[in-house]
């Protein structure tokens, strides 16, 4: 879900703050920064206002998207968990 909502590959290292960082870690600043705008792959936010991407939206996208790239696999939620995730947020 991060690749797809940023366009970006999730195995490229990322320079925060003058270190190498991951991927899921520097997209969660982000959005801790209130910054997803910036991260959102430009297609998908030039048609947000079609597509119904609020702010809030996108928020609760990213959020099940952390959940599934959390470092600890035991962490990371079955698949049926995420669609009833993202069923319960965006139907």
């Amino acid at each position: 879900m991060l690749e797809v909502a940023t366009g970006m590959r999730p195995d490229l290292a990322v320079v925060l703050k003058g270190r190498s960082t991951c991927f899921a870690e520097w997209a969660s600043l982000m959005v801790v920064q209130n910054r997803e705008r910036e991260i959102l792959e430009p297609n998908s936010w030039a048609c947000a206002p079609r597509r119904g991407l609020e702010k809030t939206n996108i928020k609760k996208c990213f959020r099940v998207a952390f959940t599934c790239a959390d470092a600890s696999a035991r962490k990371r939620p079955p698949m049926r968990d995420v669609v009833e995730l993202l069923t319960r947020n965006f139907t």
